[in-house]
């Protein structure tokens, strides 16, 4: 079994690190070098492939998550819906309560509500006026200005590295 990635990477610093120290032939350090790399290479194919592998089945889950998302709401509408025929029938019946000895089905009044039936009539005393948000930062706006060499306190330009896989 070949040794882990961040080995051969740690021996591939540590041989250019101390290149110039050794009283090796150059042929023989550059052979080393390129044997080392190749396997680094081989071992970072075989990580970009399980990345990939795992990626994949990630979006095959979430498919499947949002799938069972819309059936999930869809059942809840046809539960609510045959709810509401139920009730809609025992109202228009006078029947209040049935029991079995699987469960007992009962119309219960709702908690009071307030039926707002014309907006515009309703006194201030009852009006509340929510404190506005905090204003944002647009990132995209200070990006363009810092790109164009505007100078903006507390703010810089910050660019990172990503491993990309693609076919």
């Amino acid at each position: 079994m070949s040794e882990p990635l961040y080995q051969l990477a740690s021996q591939h610093r540590e041989l250019h690190r101390i290149a110039d120290d050794l009283e090796v032939d150059p042929q023989v350090l550059r052979d080393t070098l390129e044997g080392l790399e190749g396997e680094i290479e081989v071992k970072c194919q075989s990580i970009a492939a399980v990345i990939r592998m795992l990626e994949n089945e990630a979006e095959t889950i979430t498919a499947a998550v949002k799938a069972m998302q819309a059936r999930a709401k869809r059942t809840q509408e046809r539960a609510d819906g045959i709810r509401t025929y139920l009730l809609t029938n025992m109202q228009a019946t006078g029947i209040s309560k049935i029991s079995c000895p699987y469960f007992v089905i009962s119309l219960r009044k709702n908690p009071p509500r307030v039926e707002v039936v014309d907006e515009d009539s309703i006194p201030a005393d009852f009006r509340v006026y929510p404190e506005p948000p905090p204003p944002m930062i647009d990132r995209r706006q200070l990006l363009a200005a810092l790109k164009t060499g505007a100078d903006i306190p507390g703010a810089r330009i910050a660019q990172d590295e990503r491993v990309e896989i693609r076919l």
